[in-house]
This record gives C-alpha cells, structure tokens and sequence, in this order.
C-alpha cells in the first residue's frame, strides 16, 4: 500500500511539474500538434519522437523494422516512434519506473496486466476527450469497444481490432483415444475413462503434467483441478466465490459446498490412480509444451496455443493427432471472445503530444500497408504471402531476422488486415464453434469476468496472508496428497478464516457486485 501511494505522489508531483502530452526528445511539442491528419500533409506538424513500449524480447532485425516505420511515420505524421521492449519477468516494475520518470509515451497494457490499477493511479490518460477530435476514423472503428474500457466512467486505454477466442479448454491425444477407442474426455467421466485407458494399454505414458499455479493466484493452485471447469457453468472468481454465468449477481459459495468436498475426493481418487506425479508441487520446472513433449495426453489451454501446437506435432510427431474442446462447450456456457481490455494501448499521463501519439495509433491500425509493416516485418525479406497466408522468410539461426508479430503488438492488430498464418484456418473454424456458442449466451459475446480487476490495496495485508495459507493447505488438497479430505478442507478453512478470508472475500464480492451493476450485467 505505501509503494502505491508513494507512486501516486510521485506521479502528481511529476504531473504539476511538466507540461501536458508525449515525452520524449527531438524537439515536439508545438502548439499544431492536435491536427487532424486525414489529408497526409505534415507541412503544419511540428516535428515529435516518441517512445512506445512493448511487452516480451526484442526481435531480431528490430531497428531495420523501426526504421522503415519511422520512415513512413516521418512522411505522413512528421514524427518517429522509439520502440522499447522489456521481458516478461520485469515488465510491471519497468512500466512503472518508466511511467513515473516520464520516459515512456505509448505503452501495452492488458486486465491482466493491471490496467485498471495503472488507470486509477492517474498513469494512463483519459482518452474520452482528445480521441474523437485527434482520430475520428479510430473512434468509430473502436467506438462499439469503448464502454468495456471504462474504469469510473471514463477509458484509459483502446482496445485492438481483432477479437479473438482464447477461451480455456482441454487438448488431449486424439491418436490415442481413436487407437484405444476411447471417449472424448469432455467430461469428468469421459476424462477418468479416458486416462485409465491409456494407463492400462501403456502403464509407462505420463497422463497428466502439471505445475502449481503462480503463488499470487487467487483461484486454483494445482492445475489439474482447472479440469472441474467442465462440470460447472460456473466462473471462478476468487477466494472460492464463483458466480453463475447465466446470473452474474448470483455469487456461489464453493469452498464451503459439499461440492467442494466431493470435488476434491474425486482429485484424490485420481491422485490415488496415479494421474500425475505425487510431487506435482514441487514440479515448478516443467517444459512449456507438455504435451507435445509426451509429458501430458490432457492438458488445458486455448485455442491459439492448440493450433499452434498442431504445427509442432506435425513437424516432430507426425503420427501423433490433437485434439481440443473448451470447457463452455461442455457446461452449456463461459465461451466469449476475449474482453476489449485483453490487448490495449495507453497514452502514458505525462506525454506532451497525446493527440500525435493517438494519429499514430491510428495510422498502424487503420492502413493496410502500414498495419502489415509494423505486424510483420517488410514483406519480400521477412515474410511472404502465398494463397493469402503468411509465410516466414527468417532462416533459423543464431540471430533470427523478424518473425511474425515480432513486437508483440497484439494490441494494435486488426483483423481486416490481419495476415492468417496457415494454421488459423483450424483456429478460426474453432473459433467459428465457439463463437455460435457464445452468441446464445444472456449476455452474447460479452467477457464479464475479464472486465473486472480487483482493488485489494484495502485489504493488501489480508490478501497476502491468505495467498500463503492457500499455497500451503489448499494446493496439496486440490492435488489429492491429503489423507482425510473432509478433516485437510476444515483445517484450511480455519486457517483462512484466521488470515483475514472474510474481509477478502466481502471486498471482492462488493467490487465485483459493483462491476456488475456499473455495466448493466444482472
């Protein structure tokens, strides 16, 4: 709680202390800066440099890319563009520095990335104003989006053009199942059928490879427990409140039902069954792909990674076969496209030229040319396209040349312009699926839960406490490793309870509540 008022102060203190709009060098900042540019004049533009900063390593050919894009920048908005990148591991604690000493203009910004924390600090600016005047054509093209982006009536950052399906589900061996003519696993049933099969026909197979959750999470810590999602039309929250997707106001009290109870007996069984590893928590090293790797024949995700896994096991397991479902297809419900705050771009509060930067947003978004370039390097020497898909031209090598969307710029995609890969026609058939899904829901196509980030700077102490409680009693009981469930659930109940449970779970209920009844979900 002190880091964050520290940061708010320094953040004002800043504010009061520079002038409004983009930093950055190079002499910007002139008083025509606003300028609408529909006509491509920059003879009235004073001259900007920016710096925008993305999530992930930099790719290789970075500067030649950014070159080409400041060229085209220069020509139609007279400004550049200083493309930053910084790791995964470090991204919050950069974005923060960068944002408080003012180095940092544009930046990518997520729900998952704590957008809605950066927005209530004062980091980001409120768009509401200066967006429809700086870049109308970007307005209406983001305008349907724009409510979800809301945080206390006004939105602080704009979503992508390229709504995209990232529901979870389960990717399992298809080979094996048709071999051993087995069920689907598309429940918890088939699911148990299905691992027993393989069990039995090859005693040595890994079935199931999974991790602890993040120790920050406040859902799930084993993973295999993700697999109930199948048997619920319930979306998990946190602290064991759930709600009812048909009834979002409707909040359900999982960790103190006998479903919980009977749920966690059924993680022993399989525990017992030899499912997976009876060290599973302490297997903090395991390799990304699982199951392309032969580690797992069940594993969860999304269906970008399940069609980016199909290549892999085209090219090293050509006999092998994946399958994959979402679990909303096996609930009757929880299937929507990702919210508008899954990939999003902010203006950083301290910049000096706010309306180039959002001319600038617009002109990747909006023009096909410029889009491609930025997404995927300069077409003839990065990549080409052949029958409308993309095809890398990057040698492998020590130092790998532009790969496709080499910035991480998810949140400037747009699909109008988007180049498929040749594997997104399996993706956007999945898609297609879901989506047929998803339109049937009471809310059809809306993203309630990612829409809401929870404020814990009230209850910081508690929260944290709890954390800790759960990673030591609840993960070994999700995992099966206990020997009385019902006596391990009670004990970690009390336990909670003592750290702080109820104020945490009240809070976040209140908030999410509030969340509802500001954007009409009842």
């Amino acid at each position: 709680m002190k880091k964050k008022i520290i940061a708010l102060a320094l953040f004002i203190v800043m504010l009061l202390s520079l002038l409004a709009g983009c930093g950055g060098g190079g002499g910007g900042g002139g008083s025509n800066t606003g300028n609408n540019t529909s006509g491509g004049s920059t003879g009235d533009l004073d001259y900007v440099e920016m710096t925008w900063l993305f999530i992930g390593d930099p790719p290789g050919d970075a500067q030649m890319v950014q070159d080409a894009i400041n060229e085209k920048l220069m020509e139609k908005l007279n400004c550049r563009i200083n493309i930053q990148m910084t790791s995964w591991t470090d991204w919050d604690t950069r974005l923060r520095n960068e944002l408080i000493a003012g180095n940092v203009d544009v930046c990518y910004t997520a729900s998952w990335l704590n957008y809605v924390i950066y927005a209530n600090e004062g980091a980001f600016m409120a768009l509401d104003d200066i967006l429809p005047s700086a870049a109308p054509d970007l307005y209406n093209a983001l305008e349907p989006q724009l409510n979800m982006m809301k945080v206390k009536g006004q939105y602080y950052a704009l979503p992508n053009l390229w709504p995209e399906y990232v529901t979870l589900g389960i990717m399992y061996r298809e080979d094996l199942r048709k071999k051993l003519n087995l069920p689907v696993p598309n429940s918890m049933e088939n699911m148990e059928t299905y691992l027993l099969g393989i069990q039995q026909y090859d005693p040595e197979q890994t079935l199931i490879s999974y991790g602890p959750q993040p120790p920050t999470t406040i859902q799930n810590y084993f993973r295999a427990f993700d697999h109930l999602n199948m048997k619920y039309n319930w979306i998990s929250l946190g602290y064991g409140l759930w709600y009812d997707n048909d009834n979002p106001s409707k909040t359900v009290d999982y960790w103190y039902s006998q479903d919980f109870i009977d749920d966690c007996k059924l993680m022993k069984k399989w525990a017992d069954l030899g499912f997976w590893s009876r060290s599973a928590l302490s297997d903090t090293n395991l390799p990304e792909f699982v199951l392309e790797t032969g580690l797992s024949v069940a594993t969860w995700t999304n269906p970008n990674r399940f069609t980016e896994a199909i290549a892999r096991v085209e090219r090293d397991y050509p006999d092998w076969e994946v399958g994959f479902f979402a679990f909303g297809e096996c609930n009757g419900g929880g299937i929507w496209p990702a919210h508008a705050r899954q990939n999003a771009t902010a203006i950083a509060s301290t910049c000096k030229n706010p309306e180039r930067a959002l001319q600038a947003v617009e002109y990747i978004m909006l023009d096909e040319e410029m889009h491609n370039l930025f997404h995927y390097g300069i077409e003839g020497l990065h990549y080409e396209v052949r029958d409308g898909n993309y095809y890398s031209l990057s040698p492998v090598g020590a130092t790998e040349p532009f790969k496709y969307e080499g910035f991480n710029s998810w949140n400037l995609r747009n699909g109008e312009f988007k180049i498929p890969l040749s594997t997104d026609k399996i993706l956007l058939d999945t898609w297609d699926r879901l989506d047929a899904i998803a339109a049937k829901a009471k809310y059809p196509r809306v993203n309630i839960p990612d829409g809401f980030q929870e404020d814990y700077s009230g209850y910081e102490a508690e929260r944290i406490a709890v954390i800790n409680v759960m990673v030591e009693y609840l993960a070994p009981i999700q995992a099966g490793l206990v020997n009385d469930v019902e006596a391990s659930i009670a004990d970690f109940l009390r336990r909670a309870e003592a750290a702080g449970l109820q104020k945490c779970r009240e809070s976040y209920d209140r908030q999410f509540k509030e969340y509802l009844a500001e954007f009409g979900y009842e």
